[in-house]
């Protein structure tokens, strides 16, 4: 008698453990869209930081070897990528700086469904973009001729659904770069 009254209190029945794993799938199911989205909002703002270090090593090399240097982002089949177009050709080159951004971000001129940065928030009225460039001074330019003028280059996960987030990355007229992240209702670090 003693024996069994040892095993029936050594453990859980099985109607326990699947009630248990039951609560804990449902807790699961319930948190997964949060987990998804917090994912994509670290991938993006990892990927607005790539970009805003790319973005300024271009403005170093322009600087350095006394040339017009342009930032490019390219969407190929293996994901999103900013490049300095070393050769200006268009093309991402073997020997030319790169980052990928991740295949599910994506970079625009300006954001869809949220006002853009304007220039109470940048301090100078910013024109939007998808290349950027430097000329020898470090001045961003959107054409050759046309220098010191700020610029804003956006950038969203396609993943995110229902209200995407967005990012970006503003230069100003003096060379000086920053990100920037959609907080909701307003843009802000």
């Amino acid at each position: 008698m003693r024996q069994l009254r040892r095993r029936s209190a050594s453990g859980f029945s099985l109607l326990e453990l699947m009630i248990v794993v039951g609560i804990l799938m449902v807790i699961t199911a319930m948190a997964m869209p949060r987990i998804m989205t917090t994912i994509a909002d670290v991938r993006l703002r990892g990927a607005v930081n790539s970009a805003s270090g790319i973005i300024q090593s271009a403005r170093m090399m322009a600087i350095k070897d006394n040339q017009l240097r342009k930032v490019k982002y390219s969407n190929i089949a293996s994901g999103g990528f900013m490049y300095i177009d070393s050769n200006d050709d268009g093309a991402i080159g073997a020997t030319e700086s790169q980052v990928q951004m991740g295949s599910t971000i994506l970079a625009y001129s300006a954001p869809s469904g949220l006002p853009a940065l304007i220039a109470s928030d940048l301090g100078y009225t910013p024109a939007t973009v998808t290349t950027i460039m430097f000329n020898p001074r470090g001045l961003p330019c959107s054409a050759a001729n046309a220098c010191g003028a700020g610029m804003v280059i956006y950038f969203t996960d396609s993943r995110t659904v229902g209200s995407p987030n967005w990012g970006a990355v503003s230069v100003a007229p003096a060379g000086r770069v920053k990100t920037w992240m959609w907080k909701g209702n307003s843009w802000g670090d």
